[in-house]
């Protein structure tokens, strides 16, 4: 090389004028490249297929399909990517019973009535007749890395509690700031929350537990926040903010603090299927099943899409819409938002408004691995856990649930089917995830191993659902990360056009829990009924 040629280079480095300059033009092309994006949406065929395209057939489209139909809307298609009803509430056979894919209880209940207000899920499984099981989660045991029993008395749920029912208070007045309703030292928690939050407005759980008198400071205290905190969100408290978390407890003091567990050998999805029968017959061809939507237009008049049928075949049929209702989850619109090759591919691109909102939202991935046994070695207790995660590591497996108890509360229980689930989730997930099912079974037997000694034997079956990999889900709920609040629920809720949005991640009040995409269902599909009414 010639270096006498190569050291006659010289940087010229811009300046930050021109700096800025070139940013602005780079912005400019930006917009305008988009604007060209949304020119090229052909425009609206003069005839279209239906009123209303419903784009998936989870409990949230099939609500939607029953708000058009009782506001008197029948012109509408609802269209589903996999072979069946329920969207994630799926179950499956898995040694010789049927076992929960996807949701598995029924959050917010109140048996007795005594809540404020009756858990809509729990009216629809009183109808449907739904079988279900009280948890009774003190029927418990917890053992520590070496499996040794831990007293009762090692755990501070006291103390957790007291800090609990602060942050609560600190989210609302977090919430209550951001309205303009309280100044300076907010009023209900006693802790000064805006020296807490950050640029975002926001301020992480970890740090807000902090705040309110709770670190983890032993094993035992790191598997009481999972116990109250992770195995319900998914995630550990240094990923969720303050500000959204309100939203998650005023669920339960709606509608009662139980937990049902599905049993019924139909599936949780006879709930979404005993809707459907109120406005669809057998054979009915306004639903479409096996029919994913890969690509979709959309404009103020209209919405089409293009459905692939499996397998990628040519001759993709495009079907077209006044108006369409996403009820896609929210990890399948971020992979259309952020994706390079995108599953569902958008025309125009989603605005940015709507993709730094969704920026804001974690699809949490929740992994259940199912365990059958030639006989049943665990307690005969309804949850088994395990205190072993130092404060601030990563965290370690802590949940067991065993379906096969002696009382069959759980499932039936014929001779050949001892099961237990392990119930995994954030960080610990994701790697699983990416794991092996034989890698992941033998990671299992070494925690049942170290609890139940080396002697156990091995499992007959593993199954592993992958909800957080299949392109139809992309995750198993939504989470919403530090500096989300209710504005950033309002603007996923907020129409593209003629393109609408409905799902647990767009209901303010009851974020992803059942009874929050039903009714996010129903609201959107009076919305748009009223549209086409009144035009």
């Amino acid at each position: 090389m010639d270096s006498g040629h190569a050291s006659s280079v010289r940087a010229c480095p811009l300046s930050p004028a021109r700096l800025h300059r070139l940013a602005l033009l780079c912005s400019a092309l930006i917009v305008l490249l988009r604007e060209a994006a949304a020119l090229e949406v052909p425009a609206c065929p003069a005839r279209l297929d239906a009123d209303v395209l419903v784009l998936g057939a989870g409990i949230a489209g099939i609500s939607a399909g029953k708000a058009l139909h009782e506001n008197g809307v029948e012109d509408f298609l609802i269209i589903e990517g996999t072979d069946r009803v329920g969207g994630r509430i799926r179950n499956q056979e898995f040694g010789g019973i049927r076992v929960e894919v996807g949701a598995n209880w029924i959050h917010a209940v109140d048996p007795t009535g005594d809540a404020p207000k009756v858990n809509p899920i729990w009216e629809l499984r009183e109808k449907c007749g739904l079988e279900v099981a009280i948890n009774d989660w003190e029927d418990s045991v917890v053992y520590d890395g070496d499996g040794n029993e831990i007293d009762d008395d090692a755990f501070r749920y006291e103390d957790f509690e007291t800090a609990f029912n602060r942050v609560v208070e600190m989210s609302k007045d977090l919430g209550a700031q951001g309205k303009g309703e309280v100044t300076g030292e907010l009023i209900l928690s006693g802790v000064n929350v805006t020296s807490l939050v950050g640029p975002r407005g926001d301020v992480n759980l970890k740090d807000a537990f902090a705040a309110a008198g709770w670190t983890a400071e032993t094993p035992e205290d790191v598997f009481v926040e999972y116990a109250e905190l992770d195995d319900c969100s998914g995630e550990r408290p240094d990923k969720l903010g303050l500000k959204h978390f309100k939203s998650s407890v005023e669920v339960f003091e709606a509608f009662g603090e139980e937990d049902a567990f599905v049993t019924d050998q139909r599936g949780h999805a006879q709930v979404v299927r005993c809707l459907a029968e109120d406005f669809l017959v057998d054979g009915d061809d306004r639903l479409r099943l096996s029919a994913p939507v890969r690509a979709m237009r959309y404009r103020d008049e209209c919405v089409c899409v293009d459905i692939v049928p499996e397998g990628g075949k040519a001759g993709n049929e495009t079907v077209c819409g006044r108006y369409a209702i996403a009820t896609f989850s929210s990890g399948v619109l971020q992979d259309s938002a952020f994706s390079e090759s995108p599953f569902v591919e958008m025309s125009p691109p989603l605005p940015d408004w709507k993709r730094d909102a969704l920026s804001l939202t974690n699809m949490t991935v929740y992994l259940k691995i199912f365990a059958r046994f030639s006989a049943a070695f665990w307690d005969d207790v309804e949850f088994i856990g395990r205190a072993a995660t130092p404060p601030n590591a990563a965290m370690d497996w802590a949940s067991f649930l065993p379906m096969s108890l002696s009382s069959g509360k759980f499932a039936p229980i014929p001779a050949n089917t001892p099961i237990i689930i392990a119930n995994v989730a954030g960080d610990l997930a994701r790697r699983l995830a990416r794991q092996t099912v034989e890698e992941n079974t033998e990671e299992m037997m070494a925690v049942l191993r170290g609890i139940y000694g080396p002697d156990i034997p091995p499992p007959e079956e593993v199954f592993i659902p992958d909800l957080h990999n299949s392109p139809f889900f992309r995750g198993s709920w939504t989470n919403y990360l530090e500096g989300a609040s209710q504005e950033t629920v309002e603007l996923l809720r907020v129409p593209l056009g003629a393109l609408h949005f409905a799902g647990g991640y767009t209901s303010v009040k009851y974020l992803e829990f059942t009874q929050g995409a039903h009714l996010e269902g129903l609201r959107v599909g009076q919305a748009v009924a009223t549209k086409i009414l009144t035009k």
